[in-house]
């Protein structure tokens, strides 16, 4: 694992995680507006760069950035910030890490049967297979793509870019294992007390929403933020530097569920 850090090591820290096939640059045209207010922690998970160690699982995401925050004798977060896949190292982290808010935003917290776990993984592989010698435009074009960005692709182009970029060192274990942690997610055990902090944010249009139902359950005293009429991460991505007020907001408590 990578870790950047960005802004003044004496304000609140936030930690950032990436989704799945990209590094921590996928993040940062909303990170950016959060850089002058707050201390940010920005890695690239194993799996996700050249010459990296294969992406193992969440939980071992998760222990290798404790220690890593336990060695910047950081013992308390303003947030923890996860996206998609992101997003369950993120809530693995809250095993481990106390922050004063959790925000998962376009979680996949799936689980799905033998089967369809299997059809999702090999679909997973066969797409980043066709992506490994595209350009950028070229995927901007693809359907499936067009599928989870909606009518502005072009907004995406970072993530695609990102993707780009990292595709070449993703290996087909570690696609088998960012499979698993998406798609046969055990959701872990917690005290209400901090599922109080949880905050589950979904764009309407997005896959990952079919998760909200089976998180509600989990966690009935978790915050839940729906983004209306927008495709994958549409909030973040097509309104960055709102969404990152957004996250400002929520860390100073001034904003209603």
């Amino acid at each position: 694992m990578k870790i950047r850090i960005f802004g003044d090591r004496k304000n609140p820290a936030i930690v950032l995680l990436h989704g799945a096939f990209c590094d921590y640059g996928s993040v940062m045209h909303f990170a950016k507006y959060l850089e002058d207010d707050f201390f940010l922690i920005v890695p690239t998970l194993d799996g996700h760069y050249p010459d990296s160690k294969d992406y193992s699982s969440a939980p071992k995401q998760a222990r290798i950035l404790n220690i890593a925050l336990q060695k910047m004798e950081i013992e308390n977060l303003a947030m923890i910030h996860g996206t998609s896949m992101g997003a369950v190292v993120a809530l693995e982290m809250a095993k481990h890490i106390s922050a004063d808010n959790y925000f998962f935003d376009a979680g996949s917290f799936f689980k799905l049967a033998g089967i369809a776990k299997s059809i999702a993984c090999n679909k997973l592989i066969k797409l980043s297979g066709s992506f490994k010698n595209s350009s950028a435009d070229e995927i901007l074009k693809n359907r499936s793509v067009l599928w989870f960005c909606g009518d502005e692709p072009e907004k995406y182009r970072d993530t695609v870019e990102s993707i780009v970029k990292n595709l070449g060192s993703v290996t087909e274990n570690t696609i088998k294992n960012i499979a698993e942690s998406c798609y046969n997610y055990h959701l872990p055990h917690f005290d209400n007390e901090i599922t109080k902090k949880f905050i589950f944010h979904f764009s309407d249009r997005e896959p990952a929403h079919e998760c909200k139902k089976r998180l509600e359950k989990k966690y009935p005293l978790a915050r839940f933020s729906d983004y209306s009429g927008k495709n994958y991460c549409g909030f973040q991505t097509k309104e960055p530097e709102l969404y990152a007020q957004y996250l400002k907001d929520i860390i100073n408590n001034s904003v209603d569920m």
